[in-house]
C-alpha cells in the first residue's frame, strides 16, 4: 500500500559518497578511521572534517559524526553542505526538530540546495507535519525533477488522505475503520507525535484504554505537548473510575501550559460533572431515595456514552436501585449491559441473580450464581449458589405461603387465621350457580389449602418444605393425600363448628375417588 522510505541508514558508504557528491566536495577523505589524533589535529580544514563525518556516517555512528560535522561547521559556518549533512545525522537520530533547524540555514545559504528541501519536507513528515511536508516537496521538484522525492511526496499524499479517513471514521463513532487508518498513517511515521497521539484515540475508542495509556506514558517528558496530557488523560478516564483523579492531574497540567487549549477544558469539565452526578447518586442510594438516585446515575450516563467501563459501574448501581423501587426488568436490563463490558464483573452477576430470584426466575439466578461461584469461589458465594438451587427446585411445587397469602416467616397463629379466611372463603356455599369446570378449580383451590395448613402447620414436614427436601421423588409431595374438607372439619371441629361434606351422587359420608358428580353440602 504504501512506498518504502529509502533511509539513509542503509545505504553503503559508497552511496553515502555519492550523496555528498553534490556537496561539491574538494577532495576524498584519506581517513579510514575516526580516531582522536585526528579530532586533536589543528591542521585539518572544513573539508576534512567533514569527510570524517561521511565516514563515521556510512558505517552508522551517527553521533560520532555530529562531532565532526560540529568541528567542520565552526570553522566554516557559511558551508550549506556541512549543514546538510548534520541535517541527514539529525534525522537518522530521530531529532527531526534540530534537522528542520540545519536545512533551514542550508537553505538560507543555498536557496538552490534541492538535497536540503528534499531533507526538510522529510523531516517534517516524519515529525508529523503532513501539509508542510507536502510544501517542501513541491519546492524541491520545482527545483530539480527528481523521481525520488516524487515517489517519497506520493507518499506523504497517501498518508494524508489515510490521517483524514481515520479523523473522519473517529467522528462519525466508526472506531474499526479509525484505528486501521491509524495504523496505516503510524507505519510510515511511528516516531511522529501527531500521529502516535491520533492512534491512541483510536485504540481507546476501540476499547483498548490501557494499551494507548502505556504508549502515551513512553512520550512523557518534561517538555510534554499539552496534547499528549489530554490523550492520556482520557485514556485513563476509559481506564476506571480509579484512575480519573491521574486524569484531572494531566487535564490540570495541560491547561498550566496552556490556558487556552479547548480539549482539555471540555474533557476536565466532563469529567468533574461525571464525578458530580455519580456523588449525587450514590448519597441518593445511602439514603434510601431511590427514584432520585435513578435519576442522578442516569443523568451520569449521559455525560460520555462512549465510556463503557466507568459506565459499566453506573449501570450496576442504577440496578441496585430499581431493585429497590421493585423495578425488577429495568434492574436486570441494566445489569446485563454492566456485564457486556465487562465479563468478569462479579457484582454485576451477583445483583442480577438476585433479581432474577426476586422476580422468581430461579433458573436464570441459578446461572448468574452458578457464574459468581467460577469467578469468585467462596464460602460466601457457595451458599448463596445452595439457596437459589433450593429456590429452583421449590419453585417447581406448590407455594404453600403463596397459597395461604403470608410470608415465608409467619407464625403459626398468622398461619391459622390465614387458612380459616380462605377456608371459609372457599367454602362449597358458594359455588351455587357455578359451572362444573368452576366447581372442580374450587375444589382444587380448597384441597390446595388444606395442603398449604398441613404442611406449614407441621415442623418437621414445614422443615423439609422450607430447605428444598419435602418431595417423595416423583415430583408430589407428601400432601397429595391430605383430605381438604377432613381438615376443614378438624380445624373448625366436629361439635359446633362448620363442617363440609363431599358426596358422590347422593351417597353421604367421606370424599370419595370414585366416578361421578359430586355435590357439596355445608352445614353450620
Amino acid at each position: 500500500f504504501f512506498f518504502a522510505w529509502s533511509e539513509p541508514a542503509e545505504m553503503s558508504a559508497q552511496k553515502t559518497a555519492e550523496m555528498d557528491s553534490e556537496m561539491e566536495e574538494e577532495e576524498e577523505s584519506t581517513s579510514s578511521e575516526c580516531s582522536e589524533q585526528d579530532e586533536m589535529e589543528k591542521d585539518e580544514d572544513a573539508n576534512d572534517l567533514k569527510n570524517q563525518g561521511n565516514t563515521c556516517y556510512g558505517r552508522g555512528d551517527y553521533q560520532q559524526a555530529l562531532g565532526f560535522y560540529d568541528r567542520a561547521i565552526k570553522k566554516d559556518p557559511d558551508n550549506a553542505k556541512i549543514y546538510g549533512n548534520r541535517a541527514a545525522a539529525y534525522m537518522m537520530l530521530g531529532r527531526y526538530e534540530d534537522c528542520i533547524v540545519d536545512c533551514k540555514k542550508a537553505i538560507e545559504i543555498d536557496p538552490s540546495f534541492v538535497k536540503a528541501f528534499g531533507r526538510l519536507a522529510k523531516a517534517y513528515f516524519l515529525s508529523g507535519d503532513i501539509e508542510r511536508s507536502l510544501d517542501k516537496y513541491r519546492e524541491a521538484i520545482t527545483l530539480e525533477i527528481n523521481p525520488d522525492l516524487k515517489k517519497e511526496m506520493d507518499v506523504v499524499e497517501t498518508v494524508r488522505t489515510c490521517y483524514t479517513k481515520c479523523r473522519a471514521s473517529l467522528d462519525n463513532k466508526e472506531y474499526d475503520k479509525a484505528l486501521t487508518y491509524a495504523k496505516l498513517v503510524l507505519k510510515e511515521a511511528p516516531d511522529a507525535a501527531p500521529f502516535k497521539v491520533m492512534f491512541c484515540e483510536a485504540l481507546i475508542c476501540h476499547r483498548k484504554p490501557e494499551e494507548a495509556c502505556q504508549i502515551l506514558a513512553g512520550m512523557m517528558r518534561d517538555d510534554i505537548h499539552p496534547d499528549v496530557l489530554v490523550m492520556r488523560a482520557k485514556g485513563l478516564f476509559y481506564s476506571g473510575q480509579q484512575q480519573i483523579p491521574m486524569a484531572i492531574n494531566h487535564l490540570t497540567r495541560a491547561l498550566q501550559d496552556d490556558p487556552d487549549n479547548g480539549k482539555a477544558r471540555v474533557l476536565l469539565k466532563q469529567i468533574r460533572l461525571f464525578e458530580t452526578l455519580k456523588s449525587e447518586g450514590n448519597g441518593h442510594f445511602s439514603g434510601k431515595r431511590w427514584a432520585e438516585a435513578i435519576e442522578a446515575y442516569t443523568k451520569a450516563l449521559e455525560v460520555d456514552p462512549g465510556n463503557r467501563r466507568v459506565n459499566s459501574v453506573l449501570y450496576c448501581n442504577r440496578a441496585a436501585a430499581y431493585k429497590e423501587e421493585g423495578k425488577l426488568k429495568e434492574a436486570i436490563a441494566d445489569c446485563s449491559v454492566a456485564i457486556q463490558v465487562d465479563e468478569g464483573y462479579v457484582k454485576a452477576y451477583q445483583r442480577r441473580g438476585r433479581c432474577y430470584q426476586a422476580n422468581d426466575e430461579h433458573e436464570e439466578a441459578v446461572r448468574d450464581f452458578e457464574k459468581v461461584k467460577t469467578l469468585n469461589p467462596t464460602k460466601e458465594t457457595a451458599a448463596e449458589l445452595r439457596e437459589a438451587k433450593i429456590l429452583l427446585k421449590r419453585s417447581k411445587r406448590k407455594d404453600y405461603y403463596k397459597i395461604l397469602g403470608v410470608s415465608r416467616d409467619a407464625d403459626d397463629r398468622t398461619i391459622k387465621k390465614a387458612y380459616r379466611e380462605q377456608a371459609l372463603k372457599l367454602h362449597p356455599d358458594k359455588l351455587a350457580g357455578f359451572t362444573d369446570e368452576e366447581k372442580a378449580k374450587a375444589e382444587q383451590q380448597f384441597k390446595d389449602v388444606g395442603e398449604a395448613y398441613a404442611v406449614l402447620t407441621d415442623p418437621q414436614k414445614k422443615y423439609k418444605y422450607d430447605n428444598g427436601t419435602y418431595d417423595d421423588g416423583s415430583g408430589q409431595t407428601d400432601a397429595d393425600d391430605v383430605d381438604g374438607a377432613n381438615m376443614f372439619n378438624m380445624f373448625f371441629g366436629g361439635g359446633g363448628g362448620p363442617q363440609v361434606f363431599f358426596t358422590n351422587g347422593g351417597g353421604g359420608g367421606r370424599r370419595s375417588r370414585g366416578g361421578g358428580g359430586q355435590h357439596f353440602s355445608f352445614h353450620m
